[in-house]
Formats: structure tokens, C-alpha cells, sequence
């Protein structure tokens, strides 16, 4: 049977909807919520560099909680998508070019001069390819810690858009068409731990994630715990687990 984590992006966000969504419905409802649990694991990306620990099990399961987020919107936001539009086959979506020559403080406006559809049917390894190939050279050069402090400032510029505030737009619809294309340099980031580790995302995710990793289905039957404000009592129901991640 085809492992539809090998498949496209877009068979990639369908299957982790089908792994973790039900769950989804009773516990981590809200956008904030996620946004908090994708932050907690960009910080265990961190405790596995600094201890040694294994680099790969963290970057899956972050990139589980990342689909967790993108689903949160419930079909109004498709990663794919988001990818054309920021990513084009043809190299940097700012100075055109593969690999990228942009300056870090001097950026030209982005220019999307042409959309490729097959990049709709781009797998995560496809992703992690491309992206290494325009913007590896400078993430490398950069190193880990200064990936993580681009991937962190990326994280909040899309954690502003989650909440109301004076700089979040009106228009619901201009909200998420905009959430949409943070999601993809998350994304992007995301890849950027991957390929400057030698690490190849899908393979680790598809290893993980098939089926929930704590109960073994599809969907997770994994038990949720309710705690009483008091911390006094609690229920269980068979309906999930932690987020997107089976923790």
C-alpha cells in the first residue's frame, strides 16, 4: 500500500486531517492554541542540537505539529498553494535567480513571473530538493543557530497574524490568504533544519506517522485526558492524542 507521506504535499496535509483531525475537535480547538504547541516544538528543536539528542525524531514531530496548525484553518488554507506562490520552480521568488543572490538587507520586491502546476504535485522531498538548491548555500553558511533565529522570527510574524491586534488586517479573507503564505517560509524553515542536518523529511516522517505512533491507527484512538479546573478529577474519551504528534 502506497505511503501517501511519499505522495504530494497536498496528500501529505489530506493524510494528516484523516490521522489526527477527529482528536482535533475536543482538545487544541483554536488557532492560538496550536500556535503555542508549534512554538513549544520549535524549542525542543533546540534541546536535541544543544544534547546531542537524536536531530531527525524532533524535526518529524515538528513538522507534525506544523500540519496540525495549516489544518487548523479546516481546507481554507492549502500548503501546496502556498508553495507556488512563494517558491517558484525557477528559483528565488525575489531575485529570480537559482541559487539565490539576494543581499540580506537588500532585498528587491517579490516578482512571481510564472507558476509550474506540477510543483502542485511536488512531494516534501521535492520541496526540500528545491529549496536546498536556491537558498542552501546561505543556510549552510549561516548555520543552525542563525536558522533557528530566522525560523523563530518567521514563526512570530505569522503568531501576530493569529491574534487581533492594530496590525492585523480587517478582512478575515486578507488574514488568511496572508497566515497562508507565513505558513509556507515556516515551511521553508522547516526544510532548512532538514537539508543543512542531511536529514530527508519525508522519509522521517513517513517512518513516523503512517499511523499515530502511540496507539498504531488511522485515525489515533488514543485517550484524551480532562482535568477539572481544580485538578481534582478527571475523564477520559477514546477519541485522540496530543495535537498532530501522538504525544
Amino acid at each position: 500500500m502506497k505511503n501517501p507521506l511519499r505522495g504530494s504535499l497536498t496528500e501529505v496535509q489530506e493524510h494528516f486531517e484523516k490521522l489526527y483531525g477527529t482528536r482535533n475537535l475536543f482538545v487544541n480547538i483554536s488557532i492560538p492554541e496550536r500556535t503555542t504547541h508549534m512554538q513549544r516544538q520549535l524549542g525542543r528543536l533546540v534541546d536535541a542540537e544543544r544534547k546531542g539528542l537524536p536531530f531527525e525524531v524532533r524535526l518529524s514531530k515538528c513538522f507534525a505539529y506544523f500540519m496540525s496548525l495549516v489544518n487548523g484553518y479546516h481546507g481554507r488554507i492549502v500548503l501546496a498553494e502556498s508553495m507556488v506562490k512563494k517558491y517558484p520552480w525557477y528559483g528565488c521568488a525575489y531575485c529570480s535567480q537559482k541559487p539565490c543572490r539576494c543581499k540580506d538587507n537588500k532585498r528587491p520586491n517579490p516578482n512571481v513571473r510564472s507558476i509550474d502546476r506540477s510543483q502542485y504535485q511536488w512531494t516534501i522531498a521535492d520541496w526540500q530538493k528545491h529549496c536546498d538548491a536556491v537558498y542552501g548555500k546561505h543556510n549552510r553558511e549561516r548555520g543552525f543557530w542563525e536558522v533557528y533565529g530566522r525560523a523563530t522570527s518567521e514563526f512570530s510574524e505569522f503568531s501576530i497574524l493569529s491574534v487581533s491586534g492594530p496590525n492585523t488586517p480587517n478582512d478575515p479573507k486578507k488574514i488568511i490568504e496572508e497566515c497562508a503564505l507565513e505558513l509556507a517560509d515556516l515551511f521553508s524553515w522547516i526544510l532548512a533544519f532538514a537539508y543543512i542536518k542531511n536529514i530527508n523529511l519525508m522519509e522521517e516522517v513517513a517512518k513516523y506517522y503512517q499511523v499515530c505512533p502511540q496507539c498504531h491507527t488511522i485515525p489515533c484512538r488514543c485517550k484524551i485526558i480532562f482535568v477539572s479546573p481544580d485538578q481534582q478529577s478527571f475523564a477520559t474519551v477514546g477519541t485522540g492524542n496530543i495535537m498532530e504528534s501522538g504525544e
